[in-house]
């Protein structure tokens, strides 16, 4: 019998070897106390741990050593929920033996209760090393799933795609497959690291989960890319309800690492059946249609249409294009001017990169620069840039003309130290003044790496090149950082400039940017000035030069030549007298009967009036003249009278500024004249006599104001 009984004790052991399992047993006769019960290990569990069986005694100190200190308190909660209340557990945790390796175990217990007394008597258990098993697990994982995200991965992607397939074949069923494609990812990777990307990602991932039916799925491409099948679909519209719900969800902002940051989506949607029989072709469509996404101006979603393979094609033959563009001397450069706004002479031109393609003509820059970003081409064709303008200006010199500064947009490909020490070394070979080279960088590409971008623009400036930062405003500047870069000017971005005299949010950021170039001590340019009004607005609030279709278009190298010889200038509005005798009058109001009563109204006073059917097309005026005082009607449709004169009182707030309204709101508008600074309430009675009386005051007031 001990003979039997040594046998199946070595058999346990073997087995326990094999599976690498362990057990143990503990007397519980001092529950309050369990490290005085005696506690017996089986040599399994000793090799777990990575000890030598007999040369360690069991202990629950040993054991909780070698617990890893991240599981240690559950581990202990675990045990203490099994002696005091009798709940069994079993748990995975980590051990470190003591070479330092780490393993996963797996330990399970059950308490062994007297079964007369019903007391706890013992505590048995086992410890498996799990670790390969695990291991395996996990790269049965990495096969399967995206590690950042959590999201199915390409591999798995496509297999559900075949299930999801093969479904809708049985069943004759429909189903979507939709390519999101995130619009500014490369943006913020650029400017705040690829540790933020990363959290982007992240939040992206949720946020797709959230917009989905427990039926579809989600999956990671790759990069900024995730596709989703959209499962049973009753009608291929539904398709995109989801896709607008998702640009929805991922307008929102992101709150990453303190920084509030905005991105957009642009989707392409496949139908099956008939964008595609096979798994392939789904997303081959769905990709199609994603890319006209974007080129109809991104933040939209668009369904597969067969005439989409032409686009894309189109796309590959210009890409094909372009690498031989250079070669064959096809890019040309266009100057557009930039004119100072005291004496209107030409301060400087831009460098702007044409495309004449043999075949498709002129080729829009909208269509060829990201092709030239995407594959790296701007590096050479940048370089080819730099050539021809240090040519020009040479040209210029020979001729006798004094060339003024060329500026050239450099992309993120080419702020590398690497590449611009050969553009300071392409300058002195040149021979030509490094100041009359001017190089425009825009705002995300700035804040890339704003410490090392500090270095490289030091760098650039004692060189002796001009520096700007070209479309700011739409980017994520630190004002801290912005006083330590070594910049000459700011450029104030077309889409503040197109609204400066109809929406005074446009108004407000331009005056802001300007100040803040004030306070820099820098030069300030307003790009995209197309009307008289814009270019008023500029002169009365101190900008210092601008550019834009008002002066001129993008001009050929000879066309620069005869505008430098002939002394070409920008013609400066001459400015209203606000204190002549016959004071300008302007009334807002959109119905004319009321505009032509106050205008005839004031005739004997000989008072030179203007009149707007609208709040938009006031500000437009009050761009272009000096408006002493302003009478608008409180109920117009697209804006109070109230909140309009509340933005006359921002950007000109010397303008008298008077509400006109019908009887019964005169309790309203009074609430309101604080907001406003409105100097007058007056009722529309028609009675011409106090209109008279009430302009004649408001001027006088006017008239007797500091300047």
């Amino acid at each position: 019998a001990f003979s039997d009984l040594a046998k199946n004790e070595a058999r346990l052991a073997n087995a326990q070897r094999i599976a690498q399992i362990g057990s143990w047993e503990m007397d519980l006769a001092d529950l309050h106390d369990i490290s005085r019960n005696p506690l017996r290990w089986s040599d399994e569990i000793f090799r777990v741990l990575g000890r030598e069986p007999g040369k360690t005694e069991a202990s629950n100190e040993i054991f909780l050593e070698a617990v890893h200190p991240d599981d240690r308190e559950r581990i202990r909660e675990a045990m203490a929920g099994a002696i005091n209340h009798g709940r069994n557990y079993s748990i995975e945790h980590r051990i470190i033996r003591p070479d330092g390796s780490e393993r996963v175990v797996h330990e399970m217990s059950e308490i062994i209760y007297d079964s007369i007394t019903g007391e706890p008597v013992r505590m048995v258990g086992t410890v498996q090393d799990i670790t390969e098993r695990k291991h395996t697990e996990h790269l049965a994982y990495l096969a399967q799933f995206d590690t950042l995200t959590g999201l199915p991965n390409r591999h798995m992607l496509h297999d559900q795609l075949h299930q999801t397939l093969a479904q809708a074949q049985r069943v004759g069923g429909r189903f979507g497959c939709m390519f999101v494609d995130l619009d500014r990812f490369k943006h913020v990777n650029d400017t705040f690291g690829h540790n933020v990307g990363d959290k982007l990602l992240i939040q992206v991932a949720q946020r797709l989960r959230q917009c989905l039916r427990a039926a579809d799925i989600v999956g990671r491409l790759g990069g900024d890319e995730f596709a989703v099948v959209l499962a049973s679909l009753a009608k291929a519209s539904d398709a995109g309800l989801v896709a607008e719900k998702v640009i929805s969800a991922l307008s929102a902002p992101f709150d990453l690492d303190g920084h509030e940051t905005y991105i957009s989506a642009s989707i392409g949607i496949a139908i099956y059946p008939g964008d595609g029989d096979e798994v392939e072709g789904l997303l081959k469509s769905a990709d199609t249609a994603m890319y006209r996404a974007k080129d109809q101006g991104r933040n939209n979603y668009q369904f597969y249409l067969p005439q989409m393979n032409e686009r894309m094609g189109q796309r590959i033959q210009l890409e094909t294009s372009l690498r031989s563009a250079l070669e064959r001397e096809e890019f040309r450069l266009q100057y557009q001017p930039k004119a100072e706004l005291v004496r209107g002479a030409i301060s400087g031109f831009e460098a702007l990169l044409r495309w004449q393609h043999p075949e498709r003509g002129l080729v829009s820059p909208a269509d060829f620069v990201p092709i030239l970003e995407d594959t790296g081409l701007i590096v050479p064709v940048g370089e080819w840039v730099l050539r021809t303008v240090c040519g020009q200006i040479k040209a210029w010199q020979a001729q006798g003309i004094t060339p003024p500064p060329i500026a050239i947009n450099l992309s993120a490909r080419q702020f590398q130290q690497r590449t611009l020490s050969a553009f300071i070394a392409r300058i002195r070979e040149a021979g030509i003044d490094p100041s009359l080279i001017g190089l425009e960088l825009t705002e995300s590409l700035l804040m890339k790496d704003a410490q090392e971008t500090v270095r490289m623009l030091a760098s650039l400036k004692a060189s002796g090149v001009r520096l700007s930062v070209d479309d700011f405003g739409t980017g994520y500047s630190s004002l801290a950082y912005l006083k330590r870069f070594p910049l000459d000017e700011l450029k104030v971005d077309r889409i503040f400039v197109s609204d400066v005299t109809t929406d005074p949010d446009g108004a407000e950021i331009t005056l802001a940017i300007i100040s803040l170039a004030r306070s820099l001590k820098l030069k300030v340019v307003a790009e995209g000035v197309e009307t008289e009004g814009q270019l008023r607005f500029l002169c009365a609030h101190g900008c210092d030069e601008m550019q834009g279709y008002y002066f001129s278009h993008p001009m050929t190298a000879a066309d620069c030549t005869q505008a430098l010889i002939e002394g070409r200038r920008l013609q400066i509005p001459v400015t209203d007298d606000p204190l002549v005798d016959t004071p300008l009058v302007l009334f807002v109001d959109d119905n004319q009967n009321d505009v032509e009563f106050m205008q005839k109204a004031l005739e004997p006073d000989a008072y030179r009036t203007l009149s707007a059917n609208s709040p938009q097309a006031a500000l437009e005026l009050l761009a272009r003249h000096t408006v002493s005082i302003v009478i608008s009607d409180q109920n117009m449709p697209a804006m109070t009278g109230v909140k309009f004169l509340s933005v006359v009182r921002k950007l000109y707030p010397r303008a008298i500024r008077i509400v006109m309204s019908g009887v019964g709101d005169s309790g309203t508008v009074t609430n309101a004249v604080n907001e406003a600074g409105i100097h007058k309430f007056l009722s529309k009675n028609w009675d011409a006599a106090r209109l008279r009386s009430e302009v004649r005051e408001a001027y006088l007031h006017r008239r007797d104001q500091p300047t």
